[in-house]
C-alpha cells in the first residue's frame, strides 16, 4: 500500500475502534494535516466506506457489505496484495464477491494494467468499476441484497462463456478431511459452477475463519490449488492443507 491508501486503512481501523472520531483527532492520529486528512476521507467517502457528520468521521453502515469490508481492512489489503502478485498484465480472472476479494479486484486495478475481471458481485461492479481503472464484466443471476451479489444457474451459465487461469473467491469455514466450506448452498454451486471455468481455484480469507465448519461443502481440498491467508491459521491445518498439495501463501 502507497502511504495514502495506509492512512485510509488506518482511519477505517480506528472508526471499527471508536465509532465516530472528530476530524482533527483522525489528522492527529495520522500525524498529517487537517487538508490532507479530508482528502482521505473524501476518498473513502467516495467508495462508500465512511460518511461525514457536523465535523466527525463514522463508518458507512447502510449496507452489510460495506460493514464486511470495512471489518480487519488492513488484514484484509494485505491478503489482497498477496494475491494479486499472482496476477500479469493483461490477464482475465474470475472473482467473487467477498470482502477479501473485493479489495484483490481494488489492488489489481491500481496495479496491474489491462486486467479484465469478471465477477458475479454488483459491490465489486461499482466500488471498482466506476474509477475506470479495470475492465468489469458483470455476470446475471438472483440477486442476493445481503451480499449484493448475484447467484443461480443463470450466474454459472456466464460463467461458462469463459475460460481463466484462476478463479479467486472466499469461505466461509473449513472442515478438516473435507475441505473448505460455505454458509449458504446457493453462492455454494454458484462458486462450484464459476471455478469450473478456471485452471485453478485461489482461496482469500483470514485464519479465523477455519476456526468454524461451515455448514455447506464448497471445494474439496483436491479442488482447491492455494490459500492465502494470515498467521491465524491453526498449523495442524496449515500441515493438512499442505498435504492436499494445496499451495499456503
Amino acid at each position: 500500500m502507497n502511504k495514502t491508501e495506509r492512512r485510509c486503512a488506518g482511519i477505517l481501523e480506528a472508526l471499527n475502534e471508536e465509532g465516530r472520531l472528530q476530524v482533527a483527532e483522525l489528522a492527529a492520529r495520522c500525524g498529517v494535516s487537517l487538508v490532507t486528512i479530508r482528502k482521505d476521507l473524501t476518498l473513502l467517502e467516495e467508495r462508500g466506506l465512511i460518511r461525514r457528520e457536523q465535523g466527525c468521521a463514522l463508518l458507512n453502515e447502510k449496507t452489510s457489505m460495506a460493514r464486511r469490508l470495512t471489518a480487519n481492512y488492513t488484514a484484509k489489503c494485505r491478503l489482497a496484495e498477496k494475491a494479486a502478485s499472482l496476477v500479469e498484465d493483461g490477464e482475465t480472472v474470475l472473482i467473487e464477491s467477498g470482502s477479501c476479494c473485493i479489495l484483490l479486484a481494488e489492488t489489481l486495478s491500481r496495479s496491474r494494467k489491462n486486467v479484465t475481471i469478471v465477477t458475479n458481485s454488483v459491490f465489486m461492479a461499482d466500488y471498482v468499476g466506476k474509477r475506470g481503472y479495470a475492465r468489469i464484466i458483470l455476470l446475471g443471476g438472483d440477486y442476493q441484497p445481503d451480499s449484493e451479489a448475484v447467484v443461480g444457474p443463470l450466474t454459472k451459465m456466464g460463467a461458462q462463456t469463459f475460460h481463466v487461469r484462476s478463479f479467486f473467491c472466499g469461505t466461509d469455514g473449513y472442515r478438516s478431511g473435507a475441505g473448505f466450506t460455505g454458509d449458504d448452498h446457493l453462492r455454494a454451486e454458484t462458486l462450484r459452477g464459476m471455478a469450473a471455468s478456471a485452471d485453478r481455484v485461489v482461496i482469500l480469507a483470514e485464519g479465523a475463519k477455519f476456526s468454524r465448519p461451515g455448514v455447506v461443502s464448497l471445494f474439496a481440498p483436491e479442488e482447491v490449488s492455494a490459500l492465502v491467508t494470515d498467521d491465524n491459521l491453526d498449523t495442524r491445518l496449515r500441515a493438512e492443507m499442505e498435504e492436499q498439495q494445496i499451495e499456503v501463501l
